[in-house]
Order: C-alpha cells, then structure tokens, then sequence
C-alpha cells in the first residue's frame, strides 16, 4: 500500500522557480514548478539515479526550496554509488543560500568518474519536484529514474517509482565553475610567459658574484 501511496502524490502546487543568477553549474535545473509533493506515510528518502558521460566535480549539494521562504526541517543530501556506497553528504537548511530554487550546502570538491550514481534526500514534510517534465540537466548528467525509501536516515534508496515519467527533485548537486577555470589547461601563451620569467630568473642566479 505505501508504494502506491507513494506513485500516487497529490499535485499541489504550480509556480515558477526561483530565476536568479547562478554561480552554478547544477546537475538538474528546475525550469518550472510542475507537480510538487509531499507524500504521506513517511518519512521518505526521495533521490533520483543518473549516469554521467564524463568525471564531474561536486562542490555543493541541493535541496528545492519550492516556495524559496525556507525549509520545515533541515534535509541531509548524499551522492551514492550505483553499488550502495555513500560517496559524499551534506546537511541542507534555511540558512543556505538560494540559487535556482535550490538551498545549496558546499562540500569538500568530489570527483565523480563516469558512470551511474543517486543522489538522494531525506525528505521531511516539504514539498519537492515531483514530475520530470520541465527538468533540464547538464549535458554530462543522463537522468534513469526515480528511487525511494521509507527511513528518517540518509539511506540508499532502493524503490523505483512504479510510474517511469516521474521523479523526486528535491535533492540536487552542482559544480562551481570557477574551479573548474581552476584546474583548467594554460593556454600557450601563458606557458611561454611562465618560461620567460624562469629563464630571466636563471640567468640572474648566475650572474651572482659567488662566496
């Protein structure tokens, strides 16, 4: 019975997301507010499974704040791997800042290879996005379905929504794109500046008088 009173939330809510700008690259943008939910017989993890074509570096992780006037309770985030593992956390609250319609928390920087993960919630009694149909992702994140759990804890979810067309958008990651510029290649003429100097300051090194 809970499973299907979990397939079958209420849509409560239409609006528009928060549209200000993001110092973010996010995993999954929520253009709009379709069907929101907060579902009985919990508490829920609610989380959602993705592959990535390629390494992603997660330095925050998310929880919609579907109203952007804060949260009920405070909801833990996690990243998993496909196998179960808990690669990363983080505890979201009220006091995060807001970006996107999403109270994000930064975390040490994660490096995710390519490959299949869930990023799950503890999910309280907040409303989150329930329905996939005006999500957008970045276009290394590849969503595969919904996943669920009946636990107060962080714990990796295990239930796929029985109905394929619906997701749980309440958690979310994200990487900061000045660490990516960060840890990008120098460009030529950068490295032939650093070589210049180097040999400027070789060349003075030895013209030094000796003790």
């Amino acid at each position: 019975m809970w499973i299907l009173g979990m397939a079958a939330c209420l849509a409560v809510g239409v609006g528009t997301a928060s549209a200000s700008p993001l110092p973010l690259t996010q995993g999954a943008v929520v253009a709009s507010l379709g069907s929101t939910c907060s579902c009985p017989g919990g508490p829920y993890n609610v989380g959602w499974e993705f592959t990535l074509s390629s390494s992603y570096d997660v330095t925050h992780l998310g929880y919609l704040d579907e109203s952007g006037d804060g949260f009920n309770e405070s909801h833990r985030v996690g990243i998993y791997s496909n196998t179960g593992v808990l690669l990363t956390s983080a505890v979201i609250t009220s006091a995060d800042p807001l970006q996107n319609g999403f109270r994000w928390a930064s975390i040490a920087s994660t490096t995710l290879a390519a490959g299949t993960y869930i990023v799950d919630a503890t999910a309280g009694t907040d409303l989150y996005q329930y329905s996939g149909l005006a999500v957008t992702f970045d276009p290394r994140v590849t969503w595969i379905e919904g996943l669920y759990t009946i636990n107060a804890a962080l714990v990796f979810p295990e239930t796929v929504n029985p109905n394929p067309q619906y997701s749980y958008f309440g958690p979310n990651f994200a990487t900061e794109p000045a660490f990516l510029s960060a840890t990008a290649v120098p460009e030529p003429g950068t490295i032939a500046l650093l070589g210049a100097g180097l040999l400027a300051l070789l060349r003075r090194k030895r013209a030094q008088p000796r003790s």
